[in-house]
């Protein structure tokens, strides 16, 4: 039996904002498939955000957290990571 678990993904209906096998890279992009749109980075960001608040609220993470946030989007337009 593996201790590997599931990347978890959330929604807003519009957007998934993914966690990745990297604990320090989540994926964000639209449920569609559809390019990124003008002030995506804000929504990635708001997502982040929240995915942080989630965690501290159910004890995953209980100390001070430290963010160097970088994105870089595909090529496509596509994905921001």
């Amino acid at each position: 039996m593996s201790n590997e678990r599931e990347p978890k993904a959330f929604t807003d209906k519009i957007h998934i904002f993914s966690e990745t096998e990297d604990p320090n890279q989540f994926y964000f992009y639209r449920e569609d498939g559809a390019v990124l749109e003008e002030g995506a980075d804000r929504i990635a960001m708001d997502m982040y955000e929240n995915y942080n608040c989630s965690k501290m609220f159910s004890g995953e993470i209980t100390g001070m957290i430290m963010n160097n946030i970088r994105f870089d989007t595909s090529e496509d337009g596509k994905v921001i990571r």
